[in-house]
């Protein structure tokens, strides 16, 4: 990034909202990136002086410019998804975390974020998972690399009701299954552990050591389901009725 002229980069900073958009017409083919980004960042920027540097080729081909002008709430709606385009991932993971960036272009960033997982490495989605938002939980969440999964986990935008949702309609794999409840941050959560209890996946041995630590309603929820495992089902009912021991006694998985 060039470093602009000080002459400009002063003016702009001084610049009002009146003067702003006329200062950045008259002097815009002097503008350099870092002149650009910091017209874009200035608390005074408006929808016509976005509209100037919209003008300038230059200053698009520049990413960093591209991702400002996405982002900047001002910025007319199409040419905002327009400068989406050619944006690293690194850049889309930016704008879905940004708190201004407009919900429209915020969307439209997660999708394509989603739609370049396949080509990303391991280590990229492992980045990527460690600070998503929540509507790329689900694809990532999905990802066979358990590394993947961990990162997800330890992602403070997931809540219970995220990982509740996708252990229902998503498509965790035996493995996954048992990650999840091996994992006391949130299987001690009743929504998760509920979902770990009785999916279809889940591995017998696993459920069963969870069946000690499940509330009342959860142990009566599990005996009653039609659809749960069997044994599952017998020891739920044992512990309703005989208590923790009965685990011990009865409720070995073969």
């Amino acid at each position: 990034m060039s470093a602009g002229d000080p002459g400009l980069s002063a003016r702009i900073s001084k610049a009002d909202r009146a003067t702003l958009a006329a200062f950045v017409s008259e002097h815009l083919a002097r503008f350099t990136e870092r002149d650009a980004l910091q017209a874009l960042r200035q608390p005074h920027a408006s929808e016509a002086m976005i509209e100037e540097i919209l003008s300038s080729k230059t200053l698009l081909a520049f990413r960093g410019v591209r991702r400002l002008v996405a982002a900047h709430p001002l910025t007319p709606r199409h040419a905002a998804l327009r400068c989406l385009e050619d944006l690293p991932w690194r850049d889309l993971l930016d704008l879905t975390r940004e708190p201004r960036t407009p919900p429209p272009v915020r969307v439209a960033a997660n999708r394509k974020l989603e739609e370049a997982l396949r080509f990303l490495s391991a280590g990229e989605k492992i980045a990527v998972a460690r600070f998503a938002s929540s509507a790329l939980f689900a694809a990532l969440l999905d990802e066979p690399d358990r590394r993947v999964l961990e990162a997800v986990l330890a992602n403070s935008r997931l809540t219970a009701e995220d990982l509740q949702r996708w252990l229902a309609t998503g498509h965790p794999q035996p493995d996954a299954l048992e990650y999840v409840a091996r994992d006391s941050r949130w299987v001690n959560r009743p929504a998760v552990r509920i979902a770990v209890l009785t999916h279809r996946l889940t591995p017998r041995a696993v459920a069963l050591s969870l069946l000690t630590s499940a509330s009342r309603v959860e142990l009566r929820r599990l005996a009653e389901d039609r659809a749960a495992d069997a044994l599952l089902a017998a020891c739920a009912r044992d512990l309703l009725e005989n208590g923790p021991n009965s685990i011990d006694r009865g409720c070995k998985s073969p």
